[in-house]
């Protein structure tokens, strides 16, 4: 080989190692990464609601306390 070859070598994977890889997805792997995606979605949305109706929960239960501690001061 000549000096000149060995460098378009390196210079060639070089280039290949810093050009980001093209991966080719199936339809059937797009379809399961929506799937995913909106699944987990779903549960954000869900888990969201049930933070807030027990945040609202708990502050009824704080106030119902309160009273309670007010009602035995008197």
């Amino acid at each position: 080989m000549k000096n000149s070859d060995v460098e378009l070598e390196k210079v060639a994977s070089l280039e290949s190692a810093s050009m980001p890889l093209v991966l080719q997805i199936s339809d059937e792997g797009i379809i399961k990464v929506e799937k995913v995606a909106n699944l987990k979605h779903e549960v954000w949305k869900l888990t969201k609601l049930r933070v807030r109706q027990l945040e609202e929960k708990n502050k009824g239960l704080q106030n119902h306390l309160i009273g309670l501690k007010f009602n035995m001061d008197d």
